[in-house]
């Protein structure tokens, strides 16, 4: 079936509609204009800015985050200082992921995310009339049939919370 152009099977349009779809996303999501977040090779290399450190080809971007942090470096307050998301704004396609779920019932997405960009667009672009529960880690949902958001725990400094 084809929905604005996009041909979708119908497997996961019969999982939308038994409510069994999960949506699982990265930091591809936030990327987009006007959120503009940095993918996470992008917020490594400018966490590391300035250390005199970089990123081995045999090291993924989370080992090189745990080196870093084992160097010293304040890893989670420089993250934060570049991801300030004051004058964040969502996109559309994290509009558009939570649009799936409009009509359909609960919203159910898994996101790797710090950022609060779905919250924010469920609630700026008001696409439910209660807004969709938020599970942040440790504290995830108990079983596989969660409705909400999930997500890890939103980067927070001495100055400011994210959400």
């Amino acid at each position: 079936m084809k929905i604005k152009g996009v041909d979708f099977p119908p497997a996961l349009l019969d999982a939308l509609r038994d409510g069994r779809l999960v949506v699982f996303t990265w930091a591809g999501v936030s990327m987009g204009p006007p959120a503009s977040l940095p993918s996470f090779r992008r917020l490594a290399e400018q966490v590391a800015k300035g250390t005199g450190k970089s990123i081995a080809k045999s090291e993924t971007d989370d080992q090189f985050f745990g080196r870093l942090k084992e160097d010293s470096v304040k890893v989670h307050q420089r993250a934060a200082d570049i991801l300030q998301l004051d004058k964040r704004e969502s996109n559309a396609l994290h509009q558009d992921l939570l649009r799936l779920f409009q009509e359909t019932g609960p919203v159910r997405i898994v996101t790797t995310n710090f950022d609060c960009l779905f919250e924010q667009a469920a609630e700026v672009e008001k696409l439910f009339e209660n807004k969709p529960k938020v599970f942040e880690a440790p504290t995830l949902p108990p079983d596989s049939r969660f409705e909400g958001i999930a997500r890890p725990m939103a980067l927070s400094t001495n100055r400011r919370r994210w959400c």
